[in-house]
């Protein structure tokens, strides 16, 4: 197999190496360019068939939709755990997770919003990072300085323990939606860049995540988290985020390749 998962490469490129190998597996979640695979991966969430009608051989098998989204496995591991604890939801721990650049430095707006905002129960809230995020020492000042006790971490390898012992996530989309689901975590989704706006959508579509545009953290962030601080809410977002993935798309995926 030749695996290919890459935005600027199309049935060109796959053509020219299709003497190379047995057979040929493309990953994409745009939509926007033609392939002759033998297998496609399109772990969004609202894909059909005939997204890829047009773009694809006749013979290609189509994989869709979170299910079979690539996580490690510690999430599938975690899972029951995460769900069994969710059972009577207070929104305590929070877990701000913008990816590792956050180039927008949107977790300080974010920090800032919380602190300002009346959700005295609040108990910690964790904010991951990556270390060479250009923001981070200003984050760093900021939650020394918060009413909240306020712990930043970076370059952790224990993402799916983290989720697990947080009550919200505030997060941007991307795999990790696919793995913050897996768990059945209650999510206020974040749209980063324009390729996460259409998993954004269709997880605000099916009940599984609040969506807060990035432009207006300030002016929405403070009334959703009053809507989500009701268990009802992180209740109902919990399961529905849960019946979009279990976790187990690599296992499914890898028995499909080594069957085929």
């Amino acid at each position: 197999w030749i695996i290919i998962d890459h935005y600027a490469l199309d049935y060109r490129w796959e053509n020219a190496m299709r003497d190379k190998c047995h057979k040929m597996m493309c990953i994409d979640d745009l939509a926007d360019r033609v392939h002759v695979c033998d297998l496609l991966l399109d772990q969004n969430l609202g894909r059909s068939e005939e997204n890829y009608r047009k773009l694809i051989p006749t013979g290609t098998k189509l994989l869709l939709g979170p299910r079979y989204a690539l996580l490690r496995n510690e999430f599938a591991e975690w899972r029951d755990a995460s769900l069994n604890g969710r059972t009577q939801p207070q929104l305590r721990r929070l877990l701000v997770t913008m990816g590792g650049v956050d180039k927008g430095n949107v977790t300080e707006v974010i920090l800032k919003t919380i602190d300002q905002s009346q959700l005295i129960d609040l108990e910690r809230i964790t904010v991951v990072l990556g270390p060479h995020a250009p923001w981070i020492d200003n984050v760093r000042k900021l939650a020394s300085e918060m009413s909240a006790f306020v712990t930043i971490l970076s370059s952790v390898n224990n993402m799916a323990e983290l989720m697990v012992q947080c009550d919200l996530v505030i997060g941007a989309g991307g795999i990790t939606t696919w793995e913050r689901c897996s768990l059945g975590i209650p999510t206020v989704l974040i749209s980063l860049a324009e390729n996460q706006r259409f998993i954004s959508r269709e997880m605000g579509k099916a009940g599984a995540a609040i969506l807060c545009d990035v432009q207006n953290v300030k002016l929405e962030l403070e009334d959703i988290l009053v809507v989500v601080s009701e268990p009802d809410c992180l209740r109902q977002l919990s399961w529905n985020a849960s019946q979009i993935t279990d976790g187990r798309g690599m296992q499914l995926v890898r028995q499909i390749l080594c069957g085929s």
